[in-house]
């Protein structure tokens, strides 16, 4: 589902979508990366993407 959020643009579905995996799939560094991604780079909110970068960062440190 998120491919096609990706494919077709729309941010909040993709946030939803990412949110979504990070709750069940809480170990996984991908969505935390990807919302980190997606505050800086589309919504250009610096202090979200640096939140959600030092969580992805956290569970890589403990990989």
């Amino acid at each position: 589902m998120y491919g096609c959020y990706v494919e077709i643009s729309i941010t909040p579905k993709k946030i939803e979508c990412m949110k979504k995996m990070a709750k069940f799939r809480p170990k996984d560094s991908y969505p935390f990366q990807q919302l980190s991604d997606i505050y800086l780079i589309e919504l250009n909110d610096v202090e979200q993407a640096q939140y959600y970068q030092n969580k992805a960062n956290q569970i890589r440190k403990f990989l």
